[in-house]
């Protein structure tokens, strides 16, 4: 910092050629750290949170989806003796949610997921020479992460966080945490889950 004085004798503050390289090279970490504050501040808490357990099997069975607060808000029920296996998602009201189905007489795997209000979406395994690789269509979300591993994020097309889905590792059973921010999806992204957990064990057990 330079000073001189004007014509009146006052005196006038100019930064100097060193500061003005200082704040320069500053300047990026100021606005990178207000950007982070400036997420932080703007993160919502989830509407909805979920914890669900990996409980799919061969046979026909029932089981529960519970929120964070261990009150019941799903249930799932699988088809008895049908090949293949369906299943059907109901609300606690008994509602039906969804619907997941395996098509048959298809090359390559394919998963049809109908929604109670007519829309549906799709999964179907893509023909690779190494790892098996799977098509998520008219979802009508953005997903970014490995859902595979229960580790991703659903974002609108205005790219707003609708659903994050987390694996819980000090679980004794295999379990994730699913956490709804746009209520309205919460089907939807219910569905999703439970449909890649059932293309795993068809998968597997295959």
């Amino acid at each position: 910092m330079t000073s001189s004085l004007n014509e009146g004798g006052t005196a006038v503050f100019r930064p100097s050629l060193v500061s003005l390289s200082f704040f320069q090279h500053l300047l990026p970490e100021i606005l990178s750290n207000k950007r982070k504050a400036f997420i932080w501040i703007c993160r919502r808490e989830p509407m909805k949170t979920y914890l669900v357990k990996q409980k799919f099997r061969l046979g026909g069975e029932r089981f529960d989806i519970k929120n964070d607060l261990g009150m019941v808000e799903y249930q799932v029920e699988g088809s008895f003796l049908k090949i293949p296996k369906t299943f059907t998602v109901f609300d606690v009201e008994g509602q039906k949610v969804s619907h997941i189905t395996k098509k048959t007489f298809s090359l390559l795997p394919q998963f049809t997921v109908e929604l109670a209000d007519g829309s549906s979406f799709f999964i179907r395994k893509k023909l690779t020479l190494f790892r098996d690789k799977y098509d998520i269509s008219n979802l009508g979300l953005r997903i970014e992460g490995n859902i595979w591993d229960l580790d991703f994020k659903l974002l609108d097309d205005r790219d707003q966080l609708v659903a994050e889905i987390s694996k819980q590792v000090f679980t004794l059973t295999s379990t994730y945490q699913v956490a709804v921010y746009e209520e309205k999806y919460a089907n939807l992204v219910i569905s999703l889950c439970l449909a890649i957990d059932y293309v795993e064990m068809t998968e597997n057990g295959s």
